[in-house]
């Protein structure tokens, strides 16, 4: 894993992107205060369509998993306060999700 957003300990508006950036042998999925994000509700840069994608716009080496509070989400919006994200990532090439790590971490919703 290269990094987390927001990061830990810090302050994010509530319906901020929440997510990692893994390394490119990686996938992974997201839980956002012990609630399994579903997988139709995860962003993934590197599968994303359309003119404005990451790919299209020639940007690669994006592995990010993130998800966005918002209508018709699981989450519409974050309640202010103390949150707690985790991802769990394994190598897409010799791991199952039953063999994933997994990093949790806080921060705070305004």
């Amino acid at each position: 894993m290269l990094r987390v957003f927001p990061s830990e300990g810090s302050s994010s508006l509530r319906q901020e992107p929440i997510g990692a950036q893994l390394a490119d042998e990686y996938t992974g999925e997201l839980e956002v205060d012990g609630r399994p994000i579903p997988l139709d509700q995860l962003e993934r840069p590197e599968s994303a369509a359309g003119d404005n994608a990451p790919a299209a716009r020639g940007l690669t080496g994006l592995n990010q998993v993130s998800f966005t509070p918002g209508p018709g989400k699981d989450i519409v919006s974050l309640e202010p306060g103390r949150h707690t994200a985790r991802i769990l990532f394994w190598r897409r090439a010799d791991q199952t999700r039953d063999q994933a790590a997994a990093y949790p971490w806080e921060f705070t919703a305004s």
